[in-house]
């Protein structure tokens, strides 16, 4: 009981009805709070939890642009009540000390070993500048869509290529970003490949096909005649 009084005086707690349980509801009571600071998500330790964090995740960084978004690690299988019953007491506080961002700020300063501070922007949206060569950058990973986009509305193929930004080690592929079935192959393909996080793939993939589809959308709007 000391740790849960330590932990919900801090902390608010919003309960989903599962991972599909994210309602309309659940959302307009989160932006419903004017000092929110931090969305923390405690779902399953396992494939789809990890899968509804990233869906989630990717929707609220669009509508709380400026709110933190963040997970708890629970072992492999497990719910944050099967580990609240089965750990030693603070194993919630060491949960939420330990707890991963989602998404990196706009503007985070590395040292490098040369101990020489550079400040490494990441774009918050879709590079456009490029109609050939549309772009997405996080802290970690660019990428490039090369060639455009198809205007078959039905369908999201792409030429995708995923870069580590630490050594420019990339891998090129062509996928559907509407498939999400595709999504997890290639997050797990290109993770094993790159030696990459595979939720943060998934994160920045389906991220990624939001603002491709926001930008295809405004393109295909024909222009209001004066």
């Amino acid at each position: 009981m000391l740790q849960q009084s330590a932990v919900t005086s801090s902390y608010s707690v919003l309960s989903c009805y599962g991972t599909n349980g994210f309602t309309q509801e659940h959302q307009a009571a989160i932006r419903s709070l004017p000092h929110l600071k931090e969305i923390i998500f405690a779902f399953d330790g396992d494939d789809a939890g990890r899968k509804a964090v990233a869906k989630y995740a990717a929707l609220l960084r669009d509508q709380l642009p400026q709110v933190v978004i963040s997970s708890l690690e629970l072992p492999a299988g497990d719910d944050v009540n099967s580990v609240f019953l089965s750990h030693e007491p603070g194993v919630l506080e060491h949960l939420l000390n330990e707890r991963k961002d989602f998404f990196a700020s706009s503007e985070k300063v590395i040292t490098t070993p040369a101990t020489v501070a550079t400040s490494v922007v990441v774009s918050p949206g879709l590079d456009t500048g490029n109609p050939y060569k549309l772009g997405y950058s996080t802290e970690k990973i660019n990428y490039y869509v090369q060639g455009g986009l198809s205007k078959v509305l039905d369908s999201m193929k792409v030429t995708l290529v995923v870069e580590r930004r630490d050594n420019g080690q990339k891998s090129r592929n062509k996928v559907d970003l509407y498939e999400d079935r595709q999504i997890d192959k290639l997050a797990r393909e290109v993770g094993e490949r790159l030696q990459l996080d595979v939720s943060l793939l998934e994160t920045d993939l389906h991220r990624l096909t939001d603002l491709l589809d926001s930008h295809r959308e405004k393109e295909l709007v024909p222009p209001v005649a004066d």
